[in-house]
């Protein structure tokens, strides 16, 4: 009795276990159809004005992450609806073109401003706290260790007594404080530095 028991479960389990849901047992793929909609119908729309993307517009930078998170949450077979998807990788690629321009960019404007800040330091220190009447030997140009030439324009509080080009003319009754001014410039990128000679009277 208890063999013919034992041998009736073994039959039931061994049918039940060949009549589980999709052919040979294995459960068919759950396709989300909304999903690969929306990831198509996004491409086609964001591919059909390509030629008029503007890559530095944040909305479309945040379409594009979006995009490619929709993309990245779709099983396998979802995937392999997206019809369009080499549309997008164009995108893609083009857009990563963009964000390395900018970064070259960026990279070469940093360079220029420091060069302006070092040549702001320059022309500073050429700049005496006090003068007994020799001239002042102001610089109009400087040029960075990565080759970005600055130019730098002086300006006098008093050219009668220093001049724009560094020419000073002794007081013989008091000394003089003069605020000389130089503005360092490259391009659209400038730096002003300010500083005060006190120039001795002539004894």
């Amino acid at each position: 009795m208890k063999k013919a028991l034992m041998f009736s479960l073994i039959v039931f389990f061994f049918l039940v276990g060949c009549n589980t849901p999709g052919q040979g047992g294995t459960e068919q793929p759950v396709i989300n159809q909304l999903a690969v909609s929306e990831v198509n119908d996004s491409i086609e729309i964001l591919y059909s004005d390509l030629e008029n993307i503007r890559f530095s517009k944040v909305e479309v930078q945040e379409e594009i992450q979006r995009i490619r998170t929709l993309y990245d949450q779709l099983n396998d077979d979802e995937k392999k609806l997206v019809t369009n998807y080499e549309n997008f990788l164009e995108i893609e690629a083009l857009y990563k073109e963009y964000l390395e321009q900018k970064a070259l960019e960026e990279a070469e404007k940093q360079k220029i401003i420091n060069a302006v800040a070092k040549a702001a330091e320059y022309a500073k220190e050429c700049i005496p706290l006090s003068n007994t009447g020799e001239d002042i030997e102001l610089p109009n140009s400087y040029k960075s260790e990565d080759g970005v030439d600055v130019y730098i324009g002086w300006t006098t509080a008093d050219p009668y007594t220093i001049t724009n080009k560094g020419k000073v003319t002794q007081p013989r009754n008091i000394s003089r404080r003069v605020k000389l001014t130089a503005v360092c410039r490259s391009g659209d990128i400038a730096e002003t530095v300010e500083k005060t000679v006190t120039v001795t009277k002539h004894i």
